[in-house]
């Protein structure tokens, strides 16, 4: 998998340098392939087994990389303005086998308007092999 070497270290405090980072995660099971550098950061080539898939992405990357190094991992800051009908009362969900999934989270989002991504977005994608479609699935390819 492709990961952008500055979104991983937007995710982490105190990381060391990208060598021992590179070093530190190959010893932990998450080879570092391939190095390209890419503008001011680098595109890396991480090979994460596919019993891994909550490393899948920058921020379970980034995990690893916080527990690997001794980096602190950035808590996520997320600003929701709660308003309108609960999602409750938009959709229903029945767990037909709570064994299995003991919790369901769910949120509605309204008035959404299909468009092109910040170029941010767009490029960072790019040098990542994914191809920009539009706000939604650009967002959703970043935070997978």
């Amino acid at each position: 998998m492709r990961f952008d070497l500055g979104w991983l270290l937007d995710e982490l405090d105190g990381a060391p340098h990208a060598d021992t980072l590179a070093e530190r995660l190959t010893d932990c099971g998450f080879n570092v392939e391939v190095r390209e550098p890419s503008g001011s950061s680098e595109i890396w080539d991480v090979d994460v087994t596919t019993n891994r898939p909550d490393a899948m992405n920058h921020r379970g990357l980034a995990r690893e990389a916080a527990v690997a190094t001794g980096a602190a991992l950035r808590p996520l800051t997320v600003g929701l303005e709660e308003s309108g009908e609960p999602a409750a009362g938009a959709v229903s969900v029945e767990i037909e086998t709570p064994e299995l999934c003991s919790r369901y989270v769910a949120r509605v989002i309204r008035g959404v308007r299909i468009g092109p991504s910040p170029g941010w977005l767009q490029e960072g994608l790019e040098r990542c092999g994914v191809r920009p479609i539009n706000n939604v699935v650009d967002a959703t390819n970043y935070v997978l």
